[in-house]
């Protein structure tokens, strides 16, 4: 699995790394279309394709050894508009959801002749309505049922509503799928609507459980739901019977180490196990690859023909719909500022999927590096599988104490268990093995206890050197790699090197500890200087900031409340960037009572700033209503000029001369400045304007 990070409408990007562009090239240069000298291509309309390639291989002896041999070989892309989807972990989950249901044929096995035979409509609609109800009851925790309060808007409550939601949503698509093949007869046919039929049933029990559960609570929430979850088993019984193919036990998925699909994340480890115990996996083991190594990363290989497929002389247009699309004169004229802008973003979001669909046309049905692509434009974020992200983000992101105010606290707490469990986790791998935690906590779970099995599938053999044969650098076979007793990276070279040069084991310079190392995990000497050299600027680099940030804080710690600028850091809306013990010096010199964070703090003394400054400038108004004034002067003096409205009259304010400083003036000579007129150049419209300037506003008499 990879992407293509984005295409720019209009723009090279995304296509630089085609093998065979078409653009045609006149032959007479001078003669070719000019092209905007500019180029600001518009972020909203980006767009992201994901590449998916399933290779099925077999074991096979080719020359006395054993070789995986390539059997099928299926590429897809799921098209997205990056700035309306996002792409992460949830959105990678929920497009491979979608292609077991579109595709369930690349995720079985052949010739599995003990499993019924039908057709791939049929396989489509059990698997997706099978992978939704199991998700439902799998996420569905009395923890979470008990924590629905009877609040107004409890969060619990509205977790509940969305599961509730989603699994409709999901219901109701699989079926409406499956009317639109009307092609099927005979059995098959049958077994589809029996299938439709507990589906409605179910739908039913959904429709009467989102009714009742708007005002219960505790048990009697329970009992709302309970119809919907006994529906669900009884959904899954009837696909159960059916005897349908089952997927593939082991999964191998080859990834870049990016932050999407990296097992550093802990949402994408979470639906890695999500879709394990949705199909019932033996293993899944998730490596990370190079980037952008077409020898390592097959899927980059795709991206390649992705370019290829766009690049066929014209250009991927994006303005398709115009700003003002879909409204008439009079609409135009009755909408105000915002909601015309709004409308504009509307409009913006209708030419980021009008140009995602183009995209995913092009690509659809393009060479592939075997066979051809079949492309599909992706779901809409509020339609896709994994609905449940935020809530997600949200319980990663807090401490264990705060986890559970989160909704959905339980069923994500017995995934991070159900993690501890099952999961091995290196610095570029992660291997799930169902029924591991007997080797773990030497009892089988209650997911586990109802598997048939009777014992966990061996670890995966991890590349072991062959020290026999130094100082040639191999690894040792297949066969002969030892598969227990080791540590996760115990031959992970650059995961290694890190851990020992944190230890002072392994140092730049050192060409001892250097060549030692290289031996050990058959590295070449050079390639482990390099990265050691690396690691140690990396190190430097940390101590420098870390020596300046700690000498800043020190100098911060020793400024006064009179050495910061309060107004001009106001004005230019920089107080946030204050440390909270420098803003603690604003409330202990204006002896003001306050506790909070560092925004809240941060938006009182804006607040106590401006109302200051408001004070000070009412202070200083004259006794008349400065228009007023101004408007008689202006008459007395030039008797010619004809104001037609108060915008025609110009007030500035000016600061404070020295003679309004001396001793000599009075205070109401402070307070009321003398107004004085000056002649100003004829606006746009051909009218003549005064400007009045007043003195004697000091801004230095306001107290802070």
């Amino acid at each position: 699995m990879d992407d293509k990070a984005y295409l720019r409408p209009e723009t090279s990007e995304g296509a630089k790394g085609a093998r065979q562009q078409t653009i045609l090239q006149p032959s007479y240069e001078t003669r070719a279309r000019a092209l905007p000298v500019h180029d600001f291509p518009e972020a909203s309309v980006y767009v992201t394709p994901s590449a998916f390639r399933f290779i099925r291989k077999e074991a096979e002896v080719v020359e006395e050894e054993v070789t995986l041999v390539t059997k099928t070989d299926d590429s897809f892309v799921v098209v997205e508009p990056k700035a309306y989807v996002p792409t992460h972990a949830s959105t990678w989950a929920s497009n491979s959801m979608r292609l077991r249901w579109e595709k369930p044929g690349i995720h079985e096995p052949e010739e599995l002749h003990r499993y019924r035979k039908c057709s791939e409509e049929l396989r489509g609609l059990c698997a997706r309505v099978h992978d939704c109800t199991f998700y439902y009851m799998d996420s569905t925790t009395e923890i979470d049922i008990q924590s629905v309060t009877g609040a107004g808007k409890c969060p619990y409550r509205k977790n509940e509503q969305l599961r509730l939601h989603s699994l409709e949503y999901q219901l109701t698509s699989a079926r409406e799928r499956w009317e639109e093949n009307q092609d099927i007869e005979g059995s098959e046919r049958e077994i589809g609507e029996n299938i439709v039929n507990v589906v409605n049933c179910l739908l039913d029990c959904i429709s009467k459980a989102e009714t009742d559960m708007k005002h219960v609570t505790g048990e009697q929430l329970q009992r709302v739901l309970n119809p919907v979850l006994n529906q669900c088993d009884e959904v899954l019984r009837r696909i159960a019977c059916l005897r349908l193919p089952p997927g593939y036990p082991r999964l191998l998925e080859l990834t870049d180490a990016g932050p999407v699909v990296g097992v550093s994340s802990a949402e994408s480890r979470i639906r890695i196990l999500e879709k394990a115990r949705m199909h019932g996996n033996e293993k899944v083991l998730r490596i990370h690859r190079a980037r952008e190594d077409l020898g390592q990363n097959e899927a980059e290989r795709l991206n390649v023909c992705i370019g290829d497929a766009l690049c066929d002389g014209g250009s991927l247009k994006w303005q398709i719909y115009e700003t003002l699309h879909g409204l008439s004169e009079e609409e135009v004229k009755s909408l105000s500022t915002s909601e015309l802008e709004a409308h504009s973003s509307k409009v913006m979001g209708k030419n980021a999927w009008a140009v995602a669909e183009e995209v995913c046309l092009r690509i659809d049905d393009s060479p592939a590096p075997p066979g051809y692509i079949s492309a599909f434009l992706v779901d809409r974020p509020e339609n896709q599988f994994c609905y449940n992200r935020g809530y997600l983000k949200e319980y990663l992101g807090v401490t264990n104490n705060q986890k559970s105010c989160v909704p959905g606290h339980g069923y994500f707490s017995k995934l991070e268990q159900f993690e501890s469990l099952h999961c091995e986790k290196g610095e570029l791998y992660m291997e799930y093995r169902r029924m591991s935690c007997q080797e773990r906590n030497g009892q089988l779970c209650k997911f586990c206890e109802k598997d048939e099995t009777t014992s966990a599938p061996l670890p995966t053999r991890r590349p072991y050197p062959d020290y026999s044969k130094l100082p040639n650098f191999h690894y040792l076979s297949w066969s002969a790699t030892p598969t227990n007793g080791h540590e996760p990276d115990d031959f992970q070279p650059r995961a290694q090197m890190k851990r020992l040069f944190e230890e002072n084991k392994l140092a730049s310079g050192n060409s001892e500890a250097i060549r030692k190392f290289s031996d050990k995990y058959i590295v070449p000497e050079k390639l482990v200087a390099e990265h050691v050299e690396h690691l140690a600027q990396i190190k430097m680099r940390k101590e420098k900031k870390k020596e300046q940030t700690e000498r800043e804080r020190k100098e911060q710690l020793k400024r006064d409340y009179h050495d910061i600028d309060w107004v001009e850091l106001y004005s230019a809306d920089k107080l946030s960037s204050l440390w909270v013990d420098e803003l603690s010096l604003y409330f202990s010199h204006q002896k003001i009572t306050f506790k909070g964070k560092k925004a809240e703090k941060v938006v009182m003394i804006k607040a106590h700033i401006g109302s200051l400054l408001y004070d000070s400038m009412a202070c200083q108004q004259p006794r008349q209503p400065p228009l007023r004034n101004v408007q008689q002067q202006v008459t007395s003096s030039l008797s010619e000029v004809e104001t037609y409205s108060q915008s025609d009259v110009v007030d500035r304010v000016v600061g404070s001369s020295p003679s309004s400083l001396s001793n000599e003036s009075s205070p109401e000579t402070d307070l009321i400045p003398e107004a004085r007129a000056e002649t100003l150049p004829p606006s746009k419209y051909g009218r003549k304007r005064a400007r009045v300037e007043r003195d004697n506003v000091s801004w230095d008499k306001i107290a802070f």
